[in-house]
């Protein structure tokens, strides 16, 4: 009886690990939007991709419409690849998961727009 707990016990937990290796990170990228011009594009004030929402918003002394946008990849403020930015400087992005529920942020990569200064802060 005890040997058959032990083995069950350990098939559960072999299970438990095999899922946990299961869930891969997920990188956010923003290539599905690259436009090969030297426009500045706006895509409004949310943007998902891969189960995660990006929200652009403004505190509440302002009255700005918030929004995202990125620059094509000819224009001479693009960072070198498609890169998202709140129009607004003192705006907020926030980042969820579609569904409401936790995960890990492991790293983030930034790159620096001609002119514009940003402040990380976390929740």
């Amino acid at each position: 009886m005890l040997r058959t707990a032990k083995r069950a016990l350990c098939a559960t937990l072999l299970l438990l690990l095999m899922a946990q290796a299961a869930r891969a990170a997920f990188i956010l990228n923003f290539d599905a939007l690259a436009q090969n011009d030297a426009l500045e594009h706006d895509i409004g004030p949310v943007y998902s991709a891969g189960g995660f929402t990006l929200t652009a918003s403004v505190l509440p002394q302002y009255s700005n419409t918030p929004s995202f946008d990125f620059f094509g990849t000819q224009s001479p403020f693009s960072p070198g690849r498609t890169a998202l930015f709140h129009h607004i400087s003192q705006g907020e992005i926030s980042l969820t998961r579609a569904d409401g529920g936790a995960f890990d942020f492991r790293s983030i990569d930034l790159a620096e727009l001609p002119g514009a200064r940003a402040k990380l802060r976390g929740a």
